[in-house]
């Protein structure tokens, strides 16, 4: 998606990120970033690292590709 849009819009998407990350690790914390399938990838992250427990927050969009993704990935975290 960053090839996608203006240099300034990926710098400033990159600076939240890294402010993210770095007040998660105040925290004790930190931010995984994953590139490929959700459906796939977050299964694997949540074995490698022993979750247990999801949360996250309501695709409001109601685009259809985010609703079956968020059905899938809900699917995945019943296994």
């Amino acid at each position: 998606q960053l090839l996608k849009c203006s240099v300034m819009r990926a710098n400033f998407i990159l600076e939240c990120v890294k402010d993210l990350d770095n007040s998660l690790r105040e925290r004790g914390s930190r931010l995984y970033v994953v590139t490929g399938d959700p459906v796939e990838e977050l299964p694997k992250l949540w074995k490698e690292l022993g979750i247990t427990h999801m949360t996250h927050e309501a695709d409001e969009t109601g685009e259809p590709y985010a609703v079956q993704r968020d059905a899938h990935v809900k699917d995945a975290a019943k296994k």
